[in-house]
């Protein structure tokens, strides 16, 4: 990310120099990182199926995890060129900068997911506005996303002839810093939404949805992402740290290990486990989650199942668990003869016994 290291010589090739002599420090590996654009390549081509597909729907999210696809996508491609040719200086300033950046757009994306969490699981433990999430996470990733441009573009114009940190390097670092500071209190709210809710239970929030176990592939895979964006930003708050001069920057195992790899696996995971795939949309259907039969109506219900109306026990008490805008609907199996059935749906619980009622009267048997 310098201009003038005497490290980078001018005019080099394999055949005249050794690649310690390049800006990399090394002959870039291309099995590692064809592997690495093949994913990239794959999960951008997911990103725009998923648009084709869905158009609007999680339209922010798809952008941003395009935009970090086709940026790492540029930096390895860079970087099998660099296993051709590791002393095109440009090629280096490119890929490094290419994949500094990229997880910005990353992180922003697992941002606006917690909000849609909130709504489908409870507000958690902090009892937050599921908007809020989205609208102070995006502003600090925007703040870390131009620190580390403006270090970036700096570095570039900066006279580096030791290990010293510049301006540009400094900025970079904070920026770096922030994004970790901010990624570690998500990570604590996204636990505080997600740990009330006791995803794995059979009882949990998330069981009255039909695609309940995609739900909860869905919370997994999201805190993968995010425990693997904070070690890998850890590493390049280290690496930068060092200066442009340092060990961690020349060291293509670390990166593989710290970079490369997580940031891969992050990626194949957001685009393929799309929340259009895995999360309910807003008029998705949902089943009930309390039960209760009997002559009467009561609050106190035991988990739901399919049941029986029948003269001794004429009365169902069905708990959605959560307050939702929609219409409850039933699909009878069966009928032993013309019956009427009321249905009676409210907010609370004591608006019940109020005759606001919708009715239905079958004059015939039928089944659904």
């Amino acid at each position: 990310m310098a201009s003038n290291l005497d490290a980078a010589k001018e005019g080099c090739t394999l055949d005249t120099c050794p690649a310690s002599d390049s800006l990399y420090g090394y002959r870039p590996q291309i099995g590692i990182n064809a592997v690495a654009t093949v994913a990239y390549a794959l999960s951008l081509a997911q990103c725009i199926y998923v648009f084709v597909v869905w158009k609007k729907s999680w339209l922010s999210y798809t952008i941003l995890v395009f935009i970090s696809c086709l940026a790492q996508l540029i930096a390895y491609g860079l970087r099998i060129y660099g296993w051709f040719d590791p002393f095109v200086n440009i090629g280096w300033i490119l890929q490094y900068s290419y994949a500094t950046l990229a997880p910005v757009f990353v992180t922003a994306a697992l941002y606006i997911t917690l909000g849609r969490l909130a709504n489908i699981m409870g507000r958690g433990a902090f009892n937050l506005d599921p908007k809020l999430y989205t609208r102070i996470f995006l502003t600090s990733d925007a703040f870390s996303l131009v620190l580390q441009g403006a270090g970036g573009s700096l570095s570039f114009f900066e006279q580096v002839t030791d290990n010293s940190l510049t301006l540009g390097g400094k900025l970079a670092i904070i920026g770096l810093i922030f994004q970790v500071v901010s990624l570690a209190v998500f990570l604590v709210l996204f636990v505080a939404v997600v740990h009330p809710a006791r995803i794995f239970a059979s009882d949990s929030p998330i069981c009255k949805y039909e695609q309940h176990n995609r739900i909860r592939t869905f919370v997994c895979a999201t805190l993968i992402g995010m425990v693997l964006i904070v070690a890998r930003s850890a590493y390049r708050v280290v690496e930068f740290s060092e200066g442009p001069l340092g060990t961690l920057v020349h060291n293509e195992v670390l990166f593989i290990v710290f970079d490369t790899v997580p940031m891969a696996i992050t990626a194949i995971l957001l685009a393929f486990l799309h929340p259009n795939y895995m999360l309910p949309s807003d008029d998705a259907s949902f089943v009930p989650t309390g039960l209760y039969i009997g002559s009467e109506l009561n609050a106190v219900t035991e988990k739901f199942q399919g049941f029986t109306l029948n003269s001794t026990s004429p009365i169902a008490t069905v708990d959605f668990g959560v307050e939702r805008a929609g219409i409850p609907y039933f699909t009878p199996s069966a009928l032993n003869s013309a019956v009427q059935i009321e249905v009676r749906y409210s907010e609370q619980f004591n608006s019940l016994s109020r005759r606001y009622s919708l009715l239905y009267r079958p004059t015939i048997p039928f089944t659904g």
